[in-house]
């Protein structure tokens, strides 16, 4: 996802693996919600025909995947991940984030 680019790089073209993961979870039938601090919405919306959430809701999702490392979401618990979810959801760390064992899945 991070070919050859900080982890904290502005814009969308370092992370189109994630556009991939996106457009997967659509074709499932999946609602998805995008939210990335360091992205810009328009430009993700020309680029991808993805519209960014800015705040997502509390206790609102399925499923929360970190797909990507920036401080911003290193610096959240798994707890505070967790608030964004159902009481059935899923922790997903696609980018080894949160210490082991803290997410439901881990890549």
């Amino acid at each position: 996802m991070h070919r050859g680019v900080s982890n904290d790089t502005h814009g969308i073209r370092y992370n189109t693996r994630v556009i991939d993961v996106v457009k997967e979870l659509h074709d499932f039938g999946c609602q998805v919600d995008v939210t990335d601090c360091w992205a810009d919405s328009a430009e993700a919306e020309h680029e991808y025909g993805i519209s960014l959430t800015e705040k997502p809701e509390q206790g609102s999702y399925s499923g929360v995947i970190v797909a990507v490392p920036h401080r911003e979401y290193a610096a959240m618990s798994a707890g505070d991940l967790r608030g964004y979810l159902r009481a059935d959801g899923v922790l997903f760390d696609l980018k080894g984030v949160l210490p082991l064992g803290e997410a439901d899945l881990r890549l």
